[in-house]
């Protein structure tokens, strides 16, 4: 059975990342970039405590996608308590929703945007997170120590932010998306947020992010990871006799 702990760690980490990051104070389909770049690398700072980041079988992995979706789910629930007010005054009625607020919760593309380019853009930015992060905790790559994670992670999303978020307010992590759209779809924005660009939400904040954390974490098998833990230089077993006898030496 799933440990209760890990499960709470990392629905609490996509309720973190999604409470700092869902900020209503731009009442655009989009969202200014400034304060993308700002509330994600908020966002990276308190959900680095908020959940672990240690490797775990495969057996967990469906647990921890429902946790982190269902801590997305009630951090936009949160958010959206908490602005329901000044959300009226912009849709003009309670019971008025439309995308002009939706992408306050989940990720929209701007207009001018291709399919292609958007999930581009999706793409390339899970990729350079995934990278960065394998690169500084790798233990054969001089990683960072513990304590000072957090402000990689700062670093790491205030360049995505800034350089690839205005334009389709980069989800980065499916939960981080599909979690506050099923929220809106449940609060009044209705099949909009599903329908919108020919269901833009599965290949591009979905597919494209997933794509790219694994072509990420391939490159970097392939090119760089060494030792028991990549799948592709492993070392065999006669390459495993040597380097043991030359620690010995």
């Amino acid at each position: 059975m799933l440990a209760v702990e890990p499960l709470t760690r990392r629905a609490a980490g996509a309720f973190l990342w999604t409470v700092d990051g869902n900020e209503p104070g731009d009442v655009s389909i989009q969202g200014d970039p400034y304060k993308l770049a700002k509330a994600w690398n908020m966002k990276s700072l308190t959900s680095r405590y908020g959940s672990d980041e240690t490797s775990f079988p495969w057996r967990k992995v469906p647990g921890y996608i429902l946790a982190q979706l269902l801590g997305g789910i009630v951090g936009a629930g949160i958010i959206y308590a908490n602005y329901v007010h000044a959300i009226d005054i912009v849709e003009g009625g309670r019971n008025i929703r439309t995308l002009a607020t939706a992408g306050n919760f989940g990720t929209f593309s701007l207009d001018y945007m291709t399919n292609v380019s958007c999930f581009f853009t999706e793409f390339l930015g899970t990729a350079i997170l995934v990278l960065v992060i394998l690169a500084v905790t790798d233990a054969r790559n001089s990683p960072v120590q513990s304590d000072l994670l957090p402000l990689v992670l700062f670093i790491l999303f205030l360049g995505i932010a800034a350089s690839l978020g205005m334009q389709t307010g980069f989800a980065l992590n499916p939960a981080r998306d599909l979690g506050p759209r099923i929220l809106t779809s449940l609060v009044g924005y209705g099949t909009d947020v599903y329908t919108f660009r020919n269901h833009y939400w599965i290949w591009c904040p979905i597919m494209a992010s997933i794509l790219g954390a694994q072509i990420a974490t391939l490159l970097y098998d392939t090119i760089l990871l060494k030792g028991e833990q990549s799948g592709i230089n492993k070392p065999d077993e006669q390459t495993r006799r040597r380097m043991e006898i030359e620690k010995v030496v």
